[in-house]
């Protein structure tokens, strides 16, 4: 595609056509208020030749699948309204400060570990981390982006996040990628439920819920799954009833933390 783009471009000087250079000679073709930079193995945004005479021309870039690492050199592109950097190298969310207009912004699969950066983007609708394996909070400040509409966060590890951004995790599918659980959480439910806890490494919905459900219970009560299996195995009875402790159960956690203060004294 590029020797085709070399060759319409240097066979064909009569046409006015609009297009920068990049390294090793690669061209693109502006295409209306379109710049499609993928896979043209750029580094820096200042290995692209002549952009400056199209910064309030171009409303979408694409530079995916290239060898960024660093966002920089778009202060100038304030026209921008949709950018995409899937598939790079890049660490940080920065220096988009003057990018008032951007709408959608898409950094899938870099290596990128928190979300910020991102305060000044007033305009921000459509955000789209996923495949960065290094997130694992969902931050508060994104309820200051008052244009956030849809946040994508696929095959990230999200661990943490408050109940103020709540909606964000419950969003699309995002709760699939929720990380913060053990094997033993899913034999448990696994066990005493008819449905399946994951499927292909993808949380299923039900059992996000009951996970939380039950973290919140254990913390009340100051349980642990070997706590249910000693009390089901020596009463034989169950722990847990419809998401519930049993008043049998509960009983026998009191009793058992009151011996601990008998024999503490």
């Amino acid at each position: 595609m590029d020797k085709f783009l070399n060759y319409i471009i240097n066979n064909f000087k009569g046409i006015n056509f609009q297009y920068v250079q990049c390294n090793k000679g690669a061209i693109a073709i502006i295409i209306g208020k379109v710049l499609d930079l993928s896979r043209k193995n750029i580094h820096k945004i200042s290995d692209i030749k002549n952009l400056d005479n199209y910064n309030r021309q171009i409303e979408e870039l694409n530079l995916s699948f290239n060898h960024i690492s660093e966002i920089e050199g778009f202060e100038k592109l304030t026209e921008l309204k949709i950018l995409k950097l899937d598939n790079n190298r890049i660490t940080q969310i920065a220096n988009l400060k003057t990018l008032n207009n951007i709408r959608f912004l898409s950094l899938r699969n870099n290596s990128i570990k928190e979300i910020k950066g991102l305060s000044h983007l007033n305009s921000l609708e459509y955000l789209d981390l996923s495949g960065n394996i290094g997130i694992s909070e969902i931050p508060e400040s994104l309820n200051q982006l008052p244009s956030l509409k849809t946040l994508v966060l696929k095959g990230c590890r999200i661990k943490k996040f408050s109940q103020e951004v709540s909606h964000f995790f419950w969003m699309g599918e995002n709760y699939r990628s929720y990380s913060n659980y053990t094997f033993d959480d899913i034999n448990y439910y696994e066990s005493t439920h008819r449905s399946r806890a994951i499927f292909n490494n993808k949380l299923y919905k039900n059992f996000v819920k009951w996970l939380f459900k039950m973290n919140s219970l254990m913390k009340q009560f100051n349980f642990n799954y070997s706590h249910i299996e000693r009390f089901e195995k020596k009463t034989s009875k169950n722990a847990m009833n419809s998401g519930r402790l049993t008043n049998a159960f509960k009983k026998w956690l009191d009793d058992r933390y009151q011996t601990r203060i008998t024999s503490f004294f």
